[in-house]
C-alpha cells in the first residue's frame, strides 16, 4: 500500500466511511487461537509453525535483492 492509499484509508476511517474493526471480533479471534493452541498436540503446533516459517522465507527468496550478485556479493 502506498502512502497516498494509506492516507485515503485513514480519512475514510476517520469520517466513518469505513467502520473500524470490531473489538469483539478481535477478542473472539484471539480466544479461538488460544483454544486451537490448547487443543493441538505440541508436535502438530511445531509442524504448523515450521510450514508457516518456510512459506515466509520462500516469499523473500523469490524477490531478488538490489545490488546482489548470484553468490550474494555486491557488485563494486
Amino acid at each position: 500500500m502506498d502512502v497516498n492509499t494509506a492516507a485515503y484509508r485513514v480519512v475514510q476511517i476517520a469520517t466513518g466511511e469505513i467502520p473500524k474493526k470490531s473489538p469483539v471480533k478481535s477478542k473472539a479471534g484471539k480466544l479461538g487461537a488460544l483454544a486451537r493452541i490448547k487443543s493441538l498436540p505440541k508436535a502438530k503446533r511445531k509442524e504448523i509453525a515450521r510450514k508457516a516459517n518456510k512459506a515466509r522465507w520462500n516469499k523473500y527468496k523469490a524477490v531478488p535483492q538490489k545490488g546482489k550478485g548470484e553468490n550474494g556479493t555486491s557488485h563494486s
